[in-house]
């Protein structure tokens, strides 16, 4: 176990040193930041960061940093005031320990560039890169109208705003729910981003020729997303899907919080109930959740605690799945994220174990 994991760090961290995230971090709230667009350029969060979101990655989220040190390519690059430029490279080493298998991966999972021009009150934002390495695509692109600062109207392609919103795609909250990497859709949204409340409600109209979902299994259907800050750092919240496809129906909603306790303690949450209906079966419930516990004793140094469950059907007792981990997230500069986690996963597949499934997430952005 221990060379295994000296090969894992070493290729891990020799990958991030040979190459050069499209993240939000809803935790950001515990410093009193309640709507994604005091750093993003999109309205629920995630790719292309705003003058002052670069700033505040270093100045709040990075160890160490120096003036200038978050900017475009550190400063090498000077955009005009309109143009807003981003990209991400994320690249991961998986370890998974089972009675069939004990083996490691590393992945290439990102790398793609993200330019947003604005124009008055219109900003039109694509993203072009490589998924996985294998093909060049765009998985995010949108024109948005923003009438006045709390009002946003946006129609693309783009993943539908629903609970924390956090960047983990493998989650229960995410993947557990069929809204994995590459599942965005193309959507209308209308969104009113206020201090004492943010609202989104989108109309999903599907993955349009999607690669990854089956036709008969892409949903189309709404979304609808509020989240009310109290105080100055704890938001709580309540989302609500209910989809359509050719092979069933489904509703999908829960509540999910984000508490700063302090500055550098903090709880996220969510928990999601599922109803599946299919054309040909009766009707499935069950639920999902994750949590996260995090405190941050030196400014970017994080350690936290993860709780994961994911039981698809109430009536199945066998379908359930659970995890609990240990990690630690760094941010030393700007630019660059380090994530470690170690699981230990409960899964239907072999009942009677418990198994290890850890991760190290390199990102860098531009």
């Amino acid at each position: 176990m221990i060379k295994s994991w000296g090969l894992i760090l070493g290729l891990g961290f020799g990958g991030l040193l040979l190459s050069q995230p499209a993240h939000a971090f809803p935790e950001m709230v515990r410093h009193g930041y309640v709507n994604c667009t005091s750093c993003h350029v999109s309205p629920s969060g995630g790719g292309a960061l705003t003058t002052y979101g670069r700033q505040l990655s270093g100045d709040v989220l990075s160890t160490w940093s120096r003036e200038g040190e978050a900017n475009v390519l550190y400063g090498a690059l000077k955009p005009p005031e309109w143009l807003t430029l981003g990209g991400d490279y994320r690249a991961i080493e998986i370890y998974r320990d089972t009675p069939q298998v004990d083996a490691y991966r590393f992945l290439l999972m990102q790398g793609d560039v993200e330019a947003a021009a604005t124009y008055r009150k219109f900003t039109f934002d694509v993203s072009l890169g490589l998924y996985m390495f294998e093909a060049l695509e765009s998985r995010q692109f949108y024109a948005n109208y923003r009438p006045t600062d709390e009002l946003s109207f946006r129609l693309g392609k783009f993943r539908p705003a629903y609970g924390l919103m956090d960047p983990d795609h493998t989650t229960p909250i995410h993947r557990g729910l069929g809204w994995d990497e590459g599942t965005e859709s193309y959507n209308l949204e209308a969104a009113w981003l206020g201090e004492s409340f943010n609202t989104y409600v989108t109309a999903d109209l599907g993955p349009i020729g999607s690669k990854i979902i089956p036709t008969d299994q892409r949903e189309k259907g709404v979304a609808l997303r509020t989240g009310v800050p109290l105080g100055e750092s704890y938001q709580v919240g309540a989302s609500y899907f209910h989809g359509v496809s050719e092979s069933f129906d489904r509703d999908v909603t829960g509540p999910f919080v984000i508490l700063g306790f302090t500055h550098h303690f903090f709880l996220m949450s969510e928990a999601d109930f599922q109803s599946i209906s299919p054309n040909t079966a009766g009707t499935t419930n069950g639920w999902v959740t994750y949590n996260r516990l995090d405190i941050e004793p030196l400014q970017g140094l994080h350690g936290y605690l993860t709780c994961e469950l994911t039981r698809p059907d109430f009536d199945d007792s066998s379908s359930q799945t659970s995890a609990w981990g240990i990690g630690a997230q760094f941010f030393p500069r700007p630019h660059f994220e380090v994530n470690f986690l170690w699981q230990f996963q409960s899964v239907p597949a072999f009942p009677s174990d418990v198994l290890d499934y850890a991760t190290l997430l390199l990102h860098y952005y531009l």
